[in-house]
C-alpha cells in the first residue's frame, strides 16, 4: 500500500479525511483483487486499456496521482483489480444497482411506497401532497425524502460504474449515438431516475461519451427540433449521420427520423420535410411546388396523383365522397386562400400562379413606385395597376416584368392603395 510520502506531493494531510478515503478505496480495490485473484487466470493490460479503465471509471486526478506511486506489484494488483472490475457485464451491473436501490429503500419507512408514486410515469402521477396524505407526511418532508431517493439512486449509479462500463460497450461497437428506443428499459429508468450526464436532458438521444465534444452540440439541436415547426430531413441527417458509427445508414436514418417525428411531435413528411402541422392548403402547396415550382396552372395538375399523395401523408381523403366534377375549382379555392400569405406564390388568375417578382424590383425602384402611388393617392381614392406598370414599364422590364398581373404579389404594395384584383 502507499506510503504517507507517496500523498506529499499532494499536498495531503496524514490522517485528513481527503487522506483516508483515498487510502481506503485504493486498499478496498487491491483487497477484492486478492480474494479474487486464486479463482481466475492470469489477466493482462496494456497501457492504452489501462489508461482507458482509469477514464472510464470515474478514477479520481487525485487518486490516479497516488495510483502512480505505488510500488510495481501494487499497481500490478490494482490493474488486475480494475480489469475485473471491467469484466462485470452491464447487466449484472443493472441488476446489482437496482437492489442496492430495492435495500437501502426498504430501510426506512415508507421510501419503497413514495419511490413508486414518484416513479409513475402516467399522466396523473401524484403531486407532493397527495404521496404525503397516502403515507401519514408533510408535503415538505416528502419533499426532502425525494431528494434523498434521487442521491440514493445517483450514488448506486455511479458507484456500480454504469455508465462507464455503458460506455466502454458502445464504443467498442463504435456506436457513439443510441435513442431512448434502443437502450435496455431497466438501464433507461435507472440513468433517467438518477440523471444520468449521459442523456441529452428534453430529448430522445443518449451520448455514449459525455466527453466528447459534439455533446453541446446535440443539446442544441435538441433545442432547435423543440422549437423548429418544420424542417428538412436531409439537413438533419448531415449532422446525425457522424453519430451513426458502424450502424447500417439507410436503417439508422428511418431510426432516427421516426424518433425525432414522434418525440418532438412532427406529424407530417411532405418532400423530404418534418411539419408539425400542415393545413390541407399547405400540404396541396408544397405537393405541387416540388412538382412545378411556383410557376403552374391548375390545368395543369394531374388530379387522381394529388389525391393518392395526399392521402399518403394524412391519411385521410382529398375530396369528400362523392365529388366527381369542379375537382380542379376547389384545388384552385385552395391555393387561392394560401397564396394570401404565401411569399413567392402569385396568384394572375385563370387558374394560373407565377412567383413572386419582389426580389425582382429591388429596393430602390419598390421606394420610387410607392413614392408614386402614394402621391398619386392625395388626388384621387385609388389608383389602377396599369398605369403604375405603364409608370414604370421600362425599369420593370429590365427587371424582367413584363405584365401587369406580375405587380398582383401578395404584400409588395399591400397598404398604399391599389386597386384589388377580382379573382
Amino acid at each position: 500500500m502507499p506510503y504517507s510520502s507517496d500523498f506529499s506531493a499532494l499536498g495531503l494531510k496524514v490522517g485528513s479525511k481527503k487522506f483516508n478515503d483515498i487510502t481506503k478505496k485504493i486498499q478496498l480495490d487491491v483487497q477484492k483483487y486478492l480474494t479474487w485473484k486464486a479463482d481466475h487466470a492470469n489477466l493482462e493490460l496494456d497501457s492504452n486499456q489501462y489508461n482507458l479503465m482509469l477514464k472510464y471509471f470515474g478514477i479520481s486526478d487525485v487518486l490516479k496521482v497516488s495510483i502512480n506511486k505505488l510500488r510495481e506489484s501494487e499497481l500490478k494488483e490494482l490493474e488486475q483489480e480494475i480489469l475485473f472490475q471491467y469484466n462485470i457485464s452491464l447487466d449484472k451491473r443493472i441488476i446489482y444497482v437496482k437492489h442496492e436501490i430495492e435495500r437501502q429503500l426498504a430501510a426506512r419507512k415508507n421510501w419503497t411506497t413514495i419511490n413508486r408514486m414518484m416513479t409513475n410515469f402516467d399522466k396523473n402521477t401524484p403531486t407532493l401532497q397527495e404521496i404525503g396524505s397516502v403515507v401519514g407526511l408533510t408535503r415538505e418532508r416528502v419533499r426532502q425524502i425525494e431528494k434523498k431517493i434521487f442521491s440514493i439512486k445517483s450514488n448506486a449509479v455511479s458507484g456500480y460504474r454504469l455508465e462507464q462500463v455503458f460506455t466502454i460497450e458502445n464504443l467498442r461497437r463504435n456506436i457513439p449515438l443510441l435513442m431512448v428506443s434502443e437502450l435496455n428499459n431497466k438501464l433507461l429508468m435507472l440513468f433517467s431516475q438518477a440523471g444520468s450526464k449521459l442523456i441529452i436532458q428534453n430529448s430522445p438521444f443518449i451520448l455514449s461519451d459525455s466527453h466528447n465534444d459534439k455533446f453541446h452540440d446535440l443539446k442544441r439541436i435538441a433545442e432547435v427540433l423543440n422549437d423548429a415547426k418544420k424542417i428538412n430531413i436531409d439537413t438533419l441527417w448531415n449532422f446525425f449521420d457522424s453519430f451513426r458509427g458502424s450502424r447500417d445508414e439507410a436503417k439508422y436514418k428511418e431510426l432516427v427520423v421516426e424518433t425525432i417525428k414522434e418525440f418532438y411531435g412532427f406529424k407530417y413528411i411532405v418532400n423530404n420535410t418534418l411539419f408539425k402541422s400542415l393545413s390541407k392548403p399547405n400540404i396541396i402547396y408544397e405537393l405541387v411546388h416540388s412538382e412545378f415550382g411556383n410557376n403552374f396552372a391548375i390545368n395543369e395538375l394531374d388530379i387522381k396523383k394529388l389525391e393518392i399523395q395526399y392521402n399518403q401523408i394524412t391519411g385521410d381523403a382529398l375530396f369528400s365522397n362523392g365529388i366527381s366534377s369542379d375537382k380542379k375549382r376547389l384545388l384552385n379555392n385552395s391555393l387561392l386562400r394560401f397564396s394570401e400569405n404565401q411569399p413567392g406564390l402569385l396568384y394572375i388568375g385563370s387558374g394560373e400562379y407565377e412567383d413572386d417578382p419582389s426580389d425582382k424590383i429591388g429596393n430602390n425602384l419598390k421606394k420610387q413606385m410607392v413614392e408614386f402611388v402614394n402621391d398619386s393617392l392625395l388626388s384621387m381614392p385609388s389608383i389602377k395597376i396599369y398605369k403604375v406598370f405603364s409608370k414604370f414599364k421600362n425599369q420593370l422590364k429590365d427587371a424582367g416584368i413584363t405584365s401587369p398581373n406580375e405587380l398582383y404579389c401578395q404584400g409588395q404594395f399591400k397598404n398604399v392603395g391599389f386597386r384589388q384584383k377580382e379573382m
